[in-house]
């Protein structure tokens, strides 16, 4: 689900405003920018504006959220109370929001992109603009964004459909080696972050009692045949195993009695079907 909701593009020097209404108010600010600093804004009053002030002077800021339904009436109030200068359009009635493109416009489009060749150059210039618009955020859109997304859920048919177009979706080896170039050096975002024991014991609380069904279990078996463990063929090195020998084990101390026969019989149909599938991996 996207932040939806009505925006404020404002120069700090003059006062002047433009207004507008987005489904995804954060893109919608990417948009407005990019297209500032190459000079080819559509509104020709805000694009003068720009380049006689500098980005600089310009700050853009949420006025409200609201349903994509609601969209054209929250724009048409905002819009007659404030009076943006930069606006074109007073008159919140037209969006280009829910229009359909025709096969014949998708014909002229496809042709006019086709043959269309985009340097090395230009791919690394896009490749920046787009990682620096992800980076720095300031910390007010960090809270916005915080604010909207909290709480919401995903639908049943919205899961469906995120899970149908990633099915069997597979990344290349040469996508997969850049992925792995550009995650060198980076520290990941909980590194160094320590639960709690209260964080430890709600999350212990949730999981207690949590069974997987017997669907998600067969497909979780289904996905895992002929992978190969991660630790498969790796030894553990001398400093690895003096660290070990010195740990506590998890057992120590708790009183486990003698396994019960339906846990020793799960446990053997769980190596046979194991050792069925490494069978079958290396068969095929």
């Amino acid at each position: 689900m996207q932040p939806s909701g009505i925006y404020q593009l404002l120069n700090t020097v003059t006062g002047g405003c433009y207004m507008g209404q987005s489904v995804n108010v954060f893109d919608r600010k990417r948009g407005h920018f990019a297209a500032l600093r190459n000079g080819k804004h559509v509104n020709r009053h805000l694009q003068y504006a720009y380049h006689k002030h500098g980005e600089g002077s310009f700050r853009f800021r949420v006025l409200l959220y609201c349903e994509p339904s609601e969209l054209t009436r929250y724009e048409q109030a905002v819009t007659d109370l404030c009076c943006p200068s930069y606006k074109l359009r007073l008159l919140c009635v037209e969006s280009n929001r829910g229009n359909r493109v025709s096969k014949e416009t998708k014909v002229r489009m496809s042709k006019a992109q086709k043959g269309r060749i985009i340097t090395p150059e230009a791919r690394e210039k896009m490749s920046r603009t787009k990682r620096a618009a992800h980076r720095h955020w300031s910390e007010q859109e960090k809270q916005q964004r915080r604010v909207w997304s909290t709480g919401l859920r995903h639908t049943e048919e919205v899961k469906a459909g995120i899970s149908k177009h990633l099915m069997g979706h597979t990344f290349s080896e040469e996508t997969r080696a850049k992925i792995s170039k550009a995650l060198i050096g980076r520290v990941g975002h909980n590194r160094g972050i320590h639960f709690s024991e209260e964080v430890k014991r709600r999350m212990s609380e949730r999981m207690r009692g949590t069974k997987q069904s017997e669907e998600t279990k067969r497909k979780r078996s289904v996905a895992l045949m002929g992978h190969r463990g991660w630790s498969k063929g790796i030894r553990a090195s001398e400093e690895t195993k003096q660290k070990l020998r010195g740990r506590t084990p998890w057992s120590k101390g708790k009183k486990i009695g003698p396994l019960s026969t339906e846990v020793r019989l799960k446990m053997s149909a769980a190596q046979k079907e194991r050792r069925s599938r490494e069978a079958l991996g290396a068969a095929g």
